[in-house]
Protein backbone atom coordinates (compact mmCIF):
# COMPACT_ATOMS: atom_id res chain seq x y z
CA UNK A 1 0.00 0.00 0.00
CA UNK A 2 2.74 2.74 1.40
CA UNK A 3 6.18 2.13 1.25
CA UNK A 4 7.81 4.01 4.10
CA UNK A 5 6.90 5.37 7.52
CA UNK A 6 7.14 9.09 6.02
CA UNK A 7 4.93 7.90 3.27
CA UNK A 8 2.41 6.55 5.54
CA UNK A 9 2.62 9.34 7.62
CA UNK A 10 2.10 11.48 4.56
CA UNK A 11 -0.63 9.57 3.56
CA UNK A 12 -2.43 9.76 6.92
CA UNK A 13 -1.90 13.49 7.24
CA UNK A 14 -3.83 14.03 3.47
CA UNK A 15 -6.54 11.73 4.61
CA UNK A 16 -6.91 13.66 7.88
CA UNK A 17 -7.04 17.07 6.13
CA UNK A 18 -9.34 15.77 3.30
CA UNK A 19 -12.12 14.28 5.40
CA UNK A 20 -11.21 12.95 9.07
CA UNK A 21 -14.13 10.57 7.97
CA UNK A 22 -11.31 9.28 5.64
CA UNK A 23 -8.67 7.93 8.06
CA UNK A 24 -11.48 7.18 9.96
CA UNK A 25 -12.38 4.64 7.54
CA UNK A 26 -8.75 3.66 6.83
CA UNK A 27 -8.67 3.08 10.89
CA UNK A 28 -11.52 1.07 10.71
CA UNK A 29 -10.75 -1.45 7.79
CA UNK A 30 -7.24 -2.54 8.95
CA UNK A 31 -8.85 -2.58 12.04
CA UNK A 32 -11.67 -5.36 10.56
CA UNK A 33 -8.69 -7.38 8.44
CA UNK A 34 -6.00 -7.24 11.29
CA UNK A 35 -8.21 -8.81 13.77
CA UNK A 36 -9.07 -11.90 11.80
CA UNK A 37 -5.64 -11.97 10.13
CA UNK A 38 -4.01 -11.80 14.03
CA UNK A 39 -7.18 -13.59 15.72
CA UNK A 40 -4.88 -15.65 17.72
CA UNK A 41 -3.01 -13.31 19.25
CA UNK A 42 -6.42 -11.32 19.92
CA UNK A 43 -7.57 -14.44 21.65
CA UNK A 44 -4.72 -15.19 24.28
CA UNK A 45 -5.13 -11.14 24.83
CA UNK A 46 -8.43 -11.08 26.14
CA UNK A 47 -8.05 -14.50 28.14
CA UNK A 48 -4.79 -12.58 29.55
CA UNK A 49 -5.64 -11.52 33.10
CA UNK A 50 -2.59 -10.00 34.74
CA UNK A 51 -2.14 -10.12 38.49
CA UNK A 52 -0.85 -6.89 38.79
CA UNK A 53 -3.00 -4.27 38.52
CA UNK A 54 -3.36 -0.11 39.35
CA UNK A 55 -4.45 -1.45 43.30
CA UNK A 56 -0.86 -2.59 43.73
CA UNK A 57 1.16 0.04 42.21
CA UNK A 58 -0.28 2.97 42.43
CA UNK A 59 -1.55 3.77 38.53
CA UNK A 60 -3.59 2.57 35.84
CA UNK A 61 -2.71 -0.06 33.80
CA UNK A 62 -5.52 -1.23 31.53
CA UNK A 63 -6.02 -4.54 29.68
CA UNK A 64 -8.56 -5.61 27.24
CA UNK A 65 -10.16 -8.47 29.04
CA UNK A 66 -11.16 -6.45 32.32
CA UNK A 67 -14.91 -7.29 32.71
CA UNK A 68 -15.47 -3.50 32.31
CA UNK A 69 -14.03 -3.01 29.22
CA UNK A 70 -15.98 -6.24 27.62
CA UNK A 71 -19.13 -4.75 28.84
CA UNK A 72 -18.91 -2.02 27.44
CA UNK A 73 -17.18 -2.86 24.12
CA UNK A 74 -13.99 -0.19 24.18
CA UNK A 75 -11.61 -3.33 24.90
CA UNK A 76 -12.45 -2.96 20.44
CA UNK A 77 -10.79 0.06 20.65
CA UNK A 78 -7.88 -0.63 22.61
CA UNK A 79 -6.99 -3.62 20.33
CA UNK A 80 -7.72 -1.55 17.86
CA UNK A 81 -4.85 1.33 18.29
CA UNK A 82 -2.63 -1.23 18.24
CA UNK A 83 -3.20 -3.20 15.36
CA UNK A 84 -3.46 -0.40 13.00
CA UNK A 85 0.14 1.27 14.29
CA UNK A 86 1.83 -1.92 14.40
CA UNK A 87 0.60 -2.83 10.67
CA UNK A 88 0.74 0.93 9.73
CA UNK A 89 3.71 1.82 10.85
CA UNK A 90 5.73 -0.86 13.01
CA UNK A 91 6.01 -3.48 10.40
CA UNK A 92 9.86 -4.32 10.14
CA UNK A 93 11.28 -1.71 12.69
CA UNK A 94 12.68 -0.96 15.45
CA UNK A 95 9.82 0.00 18.75
CA UNK A 96 10.44 1.12 21.89
CA UNK A 97 6.83 0.93 23.82
CA UNK A 98 7.17 3.14 26.74
CA UNK A 99 5.10 2.69 29.91
CA UNK A 100 4.07 -0.41 28.48
CA UNK A 101 2.34 -1.76 31.54
CA UNK A 102 0.81 -5.38 31.42
CA UNK A 103 2.39 -6.20 28.15
CA UNK A 104 -0.38 -6.74 26.04
CA UNK A 105 0.28 -3.94 23.84
CA UNK A 106 3.55 -4.96 23.21
CA UNK A 107 2.71 -8.50 22.22
CA UNK A 108 0.56 -7.43 19.44
CA UNK A 109 3.18 -5.09 18.37
CA UNK A 110 5.83 -8.28 18.27
CA UNK A 111 3.28 -9.39 15.44
CA UNK A 112 4.57 -6.80 13.31
CA UNK A 113 7.84 -5.07 14.55
CA UNK A 114 11.21 -6.66 13.78
CA UNK A 115 12.21 -6.15 17.74
CA UNK A 116 10.83 -4.30 20.88
CA UNK A 117 12.14 -2.81 23.70
CA UNK A 118 9.40 -2.29 26.28
CA UNK A 119 10.07 -0.45 29.70
CA UNK A 120 7.26 -0.09 33.01
CA UNK A 121 7.93 1.71 35.99
CA UNK A 122 7.16 -1.56 37.96
CA UNK A 123 9.34 -3.71 38.65
CA UNK A 124 7.00 -6.69 39.27
CA UNK A 125 5.01 -5.73 36.59
CA UNK A 126 8.14 -6.06 34.09
CA UNK A 127 9.11 -9.74 35.80
CA UNK A 128 5.45 -10.97 35.03
CA UNK A 129 5.28 -9.55 31.81
CA UNK A 130 8.88 -11.73 30.82
CA UNK A 131 6.75 -14.62 32.29
CA UNK A 132 3.61 -14.27 30.56
CA UNK A 133 4.66 -12.96 27.15
CA UNK A 134 7.75 -15.02 26.31
CA UNK A 135 5.23 -18.42 26.18
CA UNK A 136 4.41 -16.62 23.17
CA UNK A 137 7.38 -13.99 21.57
CA UNK A 138 11.05 -13.89 21.81
CA UNK A 139 11.18 -10.16 19.83
CA UNK A 140 10.18 -8.58 22.96
CA UNK A 141 13.09 -6.93 25.60
CA UNK A 142 11.92 -6.01 28.76
CA UNK A 143 13.15 -4.03 31.04
CA UNK A 144 11.98 -1.26 34.10
CA UNK A 145 12.44 2.10 33.70
CA UNK A 146 11.22 5.48 34.50
CA UNK A 147 9.49 7.52 31.97
CA UNK A 148 10.86 10.99 33.34
CA UNK A 149 14.25 9.41 33.72
CA UNK A 150 14.32 7.23 31.04
CA UNK A 151 18.61 6.97 29.73
CA UNK A 152 18.37 6.64 26.02
CA UNK A 153 21.09 4.40 24.89
CA UNK A 154 19.89 3.97 20.87
CA UNK A 155 16.94 5.06 18.65
CA UNK A 156 14.53 3.61 17.56
CA UNK A 157 12.30 3.64 13.76
CA UNK A 158 9.29 3.81 15.58
CA UNK A 159 8.01 4.95 19.71
CA UNK A 160 5.14 4.31 21.10
CA UNK A 161 3.14 5.80 24.19
CA UNK A 162 -0.36 4.73 23.94
CA UNK A 163 -2.88 5.77 27.16
CA UNK A 164 -0.02 6.82 29.07
CA UNK A 165 0.49 11.07 28.77
CA UNK A 166 -2.50 11.51 30.73
CA UNK A 167 -1.02 10.17 33.56
CA UNK A 168 2.11 12.67 33.77
CA UNK A 169 1.49 16.55 34.74
CA UNK A 170 1.38 18.74 32.48
CA UNK A 171 5.19 19.74 33.56
CA UNK A 172 5.92 16.11 33.35
CA UNK A 173 3.87 15.60 30.10
CA UNK A 174 6.52 18.05 28.19
CA UNK A 175 9.44 16.25 29.87
CA UNK A 176 7.79 12.87 28.88
CA UNK A 177 7.51 14.11 25.04
CA UNK A 178 11.55 15.49 25.09
CA UNK A 179 12.18 11.75 26.01
CA UNK A 180 10.48 10.35 22.85
CA UNK A 181 11.51 12.37 20.68
CA UNK A 182 15.29 12.10 22.11
CA UNK A 183 14.72 8.18 21.47
CA UNK A 184 13.60 8.33 17.59
CA UNK A 185 15.91 8.01 14.43
CA UNK A 186 15.79 11.13 12.25
CA UNK A 187 14.92 9.09 9.19
CA UNK A 188 11.43 9.61 9.23
CA UNK A 189 11.31 8.26 12.34
CA UNK A 190 7.13 7.78 13.80
CA UNK A 191 6.07 8.62 17.53
CA UNK A 192 2.85 7.19 17.53
CA UNK A 193 0.07 7.37 20.71
CA UNK A 194 -3.35 7.57 22.11
CA UNK A 195 -4.54 9.82 24.99
CA UNK A 196 -8.20 11.04 26.01
CA UNK A 197 -8.61 14.38 24.19
CA UNK A 198 -11.25 16.49 25.95
CA UNK A 199 -12.42 20.08 24.80
CA UNK A 200 -14.41 21.50 27.94
CA UNK A 201 -12.47 22.14 31.24
CA UNK A 202 -16.03 20.71 32.63
CA UNK A 203 -15.46 17.17 30.78
CA UNK A 204 -12.13 17.27 32.08
CA UNK A 205 -12.65 18.03 35.19
CA UNK A 206 -15.14 15.28 35.50
CA UNK A 207 -12.32 12.69 33.76
CA UNK A 208 -9.79 13.92 36.23
CA UNK A 209 -12.39 13.19 39.05
CA UNK A 210 -13.51 9.99 37.83
CA UNK A 211 -10.27 8.60 36.98
CA UNK A 212 -7.65 9.98 39.71
CA UNK A 213 -4.65 8.33 37.66
CA UNK A 214 -5.20 11.26 34.72
CA UNK A 215 -3.21 14.21 35.98
CA UNK A 216 -3.50 16.25 32.58
CA UNK A 217 -6.23 15.55 30.23
CA UNK A 218 -5.34 17.36 26.75
CA UNK A 219 -7.41 19.72 24.30
CA UNK A 220 -6.38 18.95 20.73
CA UNK A 221 -4.89 22.52 20.01
CA UNK A 222 -2.55 22.26 23.18
CA UNK A 223 -1.60 18.63 22.69
CA UNK A 224 -0.76 19.51 19.14
CA UNK A 225 1.42 22.69 20.11
CA UNK A 226 3.12 20.39 22.54
CA UNK A 227 4.37 17.55 20.41
CA UNK A 228 5.22 20.52 17.52
CA UNK A 229 7.79 21.74 20.31
CA UNK A 230 9.50 18.97 19.10
CA UNK A 231 8.45 17.17 16.16
CA UNK A 232 8.54 18.17 12.50
CA UNK A 233 5.05 17.57 11.81
CA UNK A 234 2.04 16.09 13.68
CA UNK A 235 -1.16 14.60 12.95
CA UNK A 236 -3.94 14.56 15.63
CA UNK A 237 -7.17 12.53 15.40
CA UNK A 238 -10.00 11.40 17.11
CA UNK A 239 -11.58 8.29 16.73
CA UNK A 240 -13.92 6.86 18.65
CA UNK A 241 -13.14 7.91 21.60
CA UNK A 242 -9.85 7.46 21.38
CA UNK A 243 -7.50 10.81 20.31
CA UNK A 244 -4.38 9.41 18.03
CA UNK A 245 -1.27 11.57 17.25
CA UNK A 246 1.34 10.77 14.92
CA UNK A 247 4.35 12.65 14.86
CA UNK A 248 7.33 12.34 12.75
CA UNK A 249 11.29 13.40 13.14
CA UNK A 250 12.52 13.90 10.06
Amino acid sequence: MIVSKELNFIFVKFLQKKNPKYLDGLIKYIYSIEKRRQKNAVKIVMHYSPRATEKSYGTERGFPSDEKFVKSGWYKQMIKRYLFTGWYFCKTMDVLDTCCGTGWGSYIISKYAKKIDAYDISETQIEENKKEWKKYTNKINWFVSDALHFKQTKQYNVVLAMESLEHFTKEEGKKYVKSLYDCISSSGGILAGSTPIIESEEAALRNKKDNPYHLHIYKEKELKELLAEYFDDVIIHKHKGIGFFFAIKK
